[in-house]
């Protein structure tokens, strides 16, 4: 019994003492030992808070653990012996990191060559990585260090996928000589042995991938892989760029899912690597009936000398290969392609063709129905030369460059047999922010060009596109037995687009020209020749003088007034004795000439001439070409024989509606409403109030200038 009360004090005290230790010790006088220890152990600059002693495990702990510049951590618990720290003394056993977070930087200063940890074992406990841009999460660790080896375990995740590793390794003076370091990340099993030079920042080891599966790979796509990867490379160099020499392998290799219709499979892969190259042997790239043979090799990874060949190989297949996410298609291609040069800008040289094929792209609402192209690839540049296609209700030739891929300017020189403004308008999705701006120059043509009503016949133009902003320039066009020519702006940043034209315009048959941009029909005849500037922005289906706004200068000759018989409507307003044309149904006319300010659709004139066979006519006022009402103010003259014919001064309407020149001519002042198609005359008295008490030299003048101008004389 005595001997068991003995063995009781013997343990008893021990532990009284353990148990009494927060009350014996206060942990902050340790402050200073520990962040001495935890320097020498990290080699940097250590800050904590508030240190606290725990008795189970014995361990003092830390908040809010900072290695300035590098580091932190929520929780640091040091795990000490009991005995020394009784005495006053602090012998770290272990120390737990619970939540830090490194941020590395491979420009920050180096932990100190000479910094061996002390201490036995290093836990981590849900830490976080951030290194080059990329986020590695829920770290766990585990490191023991004895005999000058340190050995462990650390695992994370990876994209989806978990990583493990396995190591053990010896320090000496900074630099770790690995025995052992295995990684595994899902199926890939990795291994490295060799030194790492910590004071230096270099390596020197080999890595060898274990045959392992491919679809084990963090790749994020809809295409499936399988195979597998083997790799024996020596590593040696700068860490952060080390030079490679060895091997890759990539056997059965198969793809599908994605826009692969049928799998893809791979003949043997083989990369030979060196510290400047990687060098692939020949190999092939099949998909049903679609076989693509390929070769490679990069110099200083940056540098690429590859070439591509297909025969007849389906292009949907082809696009698949490419990852073409935008464009889909049909139909079949041959293809010899080289590519030299910078990795992300390669020079391109080799030819292909393409043989009745339909594509679809994101860009363009249609198909586009290829019958057949060649194709030519130099420098930067890509072309399609002699290429037959349709689009829509319009049938294509011509070719289409496009260079610069990064910042795409295209190139083209098409025709088309026809194009319709409300047809092409329905080619294109509606617009959406982004994308890379496009430059297309070049010339187009077209037999015959429909906008809305108006048919242009056999157009020509240059043409230049650049943001939205589409330039026709020297445009030239036949309308209605006539010419036009000149130049155009589409804005297509607006819906409608605004279009501005610039243009000439040689006798176009005038009737059908109103008819087809106005609600006017039958209102005129004769060709037209004109000089116009003008803004429009037509709506599918809609005139164009609704929004038509410019200047228009013109003339006409040989034609007719076709709403009504202006002879006729004179001889209502004078009460001619003997009435002459009084029945005709329309006016003849020599010639019309004059200027037009328009403002969406309401033009006007102050110099509208008509001259007659036997008279001429001065017009100015305002006629609205939307609604076609009329506000116009006329003075017309008849010569004197025509006047002597009708009457004279004896007409009824002499004191009312007309007088005599000094010459015998016979003038006639009137208002003109109503609309084109009825236009109503009626008698203007304030005109023929002030001509009256005009001197008789002032009004020689006046009416000599009316009748010169459609003579083509000049005013004296």
């Amino acid at each position: 019994m005595k001997r068991f009360r003995l063995l009781a004090v013997l343990c008893g005290v021990p532990l009284l003492l353990l148990l009494a230790l927060p009350w014996l010790v206060s942990a902050e006088q340790f402050r200073p030992v520990i962040k001495h220890q935890l320097e020498a152990a990290l080699g940097r600059p250590v800050a904590f808070g508030k240190l606290s002693l725990t008795l189970f495990p014995l361990s003092l702990q830390a908040q809010a653990l900072t290695i300035p510049g590098l580091a932190s951590a929520e929780l640091v618990s040091v795990g000490v012996r009991a005995i020394p720290l009784i005495s006053g003394r602090v012998e770290i056993e272990a120390i737990s990191l619970t939540r830090p977070v490194v941020d590395y930087k491979p420009e920050a200063p180096a932990a100190s060559a000479t910094a061996v940890p002390s201490i036995g074992a290093l836990d981590i406990i849900d830490g976080k990585l951030v290194a080059g841009g990329a986020e590695y999460t829920h770290i766990d660790a585990s490191i023991r260090s004895g005999n000058n080896q340190t050995s462990g375990t650390a695992s994370w995740k990876n994209a989806t996928l978990p990583v493990n590793l396995r190591f053990a390794a010896a320090n000496s003076g900074g630099v770790w000589n690995f025995s052992a370091l295995d990684a595994t990340m899902g199926k890939i099993v990795a291994s490295f042995t060799g030194a790492i030079d910590t004071n230096a920042r270099t390596v020197n080891g080999r890595l060898v991938v274990k045959p392992t599966p491919l679809e084990g790979l963090p790749i994020q796509s809809a295409y499936k892989p399988k195979g597998t990867v083997t790799a024996d490379v020596k590593v040696a160099g700068p860490l952060a760029a080390p030079g490679l020499t060895g091997a890759v392998q990539i056997a059965d290799l198969e793809v599908s899912g994605g826009k692969l219709t049928q799998t893809l499979r791979a003949s043997a892969l083989g990369l030979a690597i060196t510290p400047t190259r990687i060098i692939a042997s020949p190999f092939s790239l099949q998909a049903g009936p679609t076989l693509v043979q390929a070769t490679f090799q990069l110099s200083n990874y940056k540098e690429i000398d590859a070439t591509i060949s297909a025969k007849d190989a389906a292009i949907q297949d082809l696009l698949a290969i490419a990852q073409a996410e935008t464009v889909s298609g049909s139909g079949t291609a041959t293809l010899q392609l080289r590519a030299t040069g910078p990795l992300a800008n390669p020079s391109l040289s080799g030819t292909g063709s393409i043989a009745k094929a339909d594509l679809r792209s994101d860009a363009l609402v249609p198909t586009i129905r290829i019958d057949t192209a060649q194709i030519n690839f130099a420098g930067n540049s890509a072309s399609m030369e002699n290429a037959v296609f349709h689009i829509g209700n319009s049938n294509w030739q011509g070719s289409i460059g496009v260079a610069n891929f990064s910042n795409p300017r295209i190139a083209i020189a098409l025709k088309a047999d026809k194009l319709s403004n409300t047809e092409i308008q329905s080619w294109f999705p509606p617009a959406k922010g982004g994308g890379k701006p496009v430059t297309v120059t070049g010339e187009i043509a077209a037999g015959r060009m429909q906008i809305n009503d108006l048919i242009l016949e056999n157009l020509k133009s240059g043409l230049t596109y650049r943001d939205k902003l589409l330039t026709l320039e020297p445009l030239s066009a036949g309308v209605y037995n006539g010419k036009l020519s000149g130049s155009a702006t589409v804005n297509l940043k607006t819906e409608p687009a605004v279009i501005n034209l610039n243009t000439h315009l040689e006798k176009i048959e005038s009737e059908q020209l109103l008819a087809a941009t106005t609600p006017l029909c039958k209102v005129v005849t004769g060709p037209l020749t004109a000089e116009a500037k003008l803004q429009f922005s037509p709506k599918p289906g809609e005139d164009f003088a609704r929004t038509l706004t410019g200047t228009l200068q013109f003339q006409l000759a040989q034609g007719k007034l076709l709403p009504l018989n202006l002879i006729g409507e004179m001889n209502a307003l004078g009460k001619f004795l003997k009435p002459l044309n009084a029945n005709a149904a329309n006016t003849p006319f020599l010639g019309m000439k004059g200027q037009f300010k328009l403002n969406n659709g309401a033009a006007e004139t102050d110099d509208l001439r008509l001259e007659l066979d036997r008279g001429a006519a001065l017009i100015t006022g305002s006629l609205n070409l939307v609604d076609q009402t009329l506000n116009l103010r006329m003075l017309t003259t008849l010569n004197k024989q025509f006047s002597d014919e009708v009457g004279g001064t004896k007409i009824g309407g002499f004191l009312s509606a007309a007088m005599a020149s000094p010459k015998g001519e016979l003038l006639m002042p009137s208002l003109v409403k109503g609309t084109f198609a009825k236009p109503i005359f009626g008698p203007d008295a304030v005109t023929l109030g002030k001509m009256k008490l005009s001197q008789p030299q002032d009004f020689q003048q006046g009416v000599k200038g009316i009748l010169d101008a459609f003579k083509g004389k000049k005013r004296p």
